[in-house]
């Protein structure tokens, strides 16, 4: 059985691991550092923590954001990879949309010439992943912006579900997310 489990505190039992299978899952331009996620955890009530658990064995995450209770921006979703293509991130996936009260937002990686054959054929099963879930994609231009200094911007697609924010309010969205997400 998967379930969510939403973390409250920083020291909880599960997070070494959990942060562990995130760091694996992202490039490091766009991963959160840690003890951003760790004060986020404690002291942000707009961001939201989850564990995804298959039988109580912490399997994944999900950091999610309230944005200005207008609709809700999935930050990060990853399942361990030796579980992956096991239903486990499509089970997530639908009970943080049965949890929504508003319109999702997700980035994704935007798809571009300079990938990989690899890096490409990622994308395109990222993509199709949520288009399954019933997320649109938003061809308008959209940088997911640096979390520090150090690390590159890059360039993303944002995709919707549940709500036609994105085809109606692009801007105030991106703006929104810009300020909440990465205080810029």
């Amino acid at each position: 059985m998967i379930q969510l489990e939403k973390i409250n505190f920083s020291n909880h039992k599960t997070l070494p691991a959990v942060l562990d299978i995130y760091e694996k899952s992202f490039p490091n331009d766009e991963r959160r550092p840690i003890s951003n996620i760790l004060r986020q955890i404690d002291y942000n009530s707009d961001y939201n923590f989850f564990v995804v658990l298959e039988n109580d064995f912490p399997v994944g995450m999900a950091s999610v954001w309230v944005i200005n209770q207008r609709f809700i921006y999935i930050e990060h979703l990853c399942v361990e990879e030796s579980r992956r293509s096991k239903g486990i991130g499509s089970k997530a996936m639908n009970l943080l949309k049965d949890k929504s009260p508003f319109p999702i937002i997700i980035e994704v990686e935007k798809r571009l010439e300079t990938m990989s054959e690899e890096q490409a054929n990622n994308c395109d099963r990222r993509l199709k992943f949520y288009n399954n879930h019933g997320f649109v994609l938003s061809e308008k231009e959209y940088i997911q912006p640096p979390y520090t200094p150090t690390l590159k911007e890059v360039p993303m697609n944002l995709m919707e579900a549940n709500g036609t924010l994105l085809g109606t309010d692009f801007d105030g969205v991106k703006n929104d997310i810009y300020k909440a997400v990465y205080k810029k």
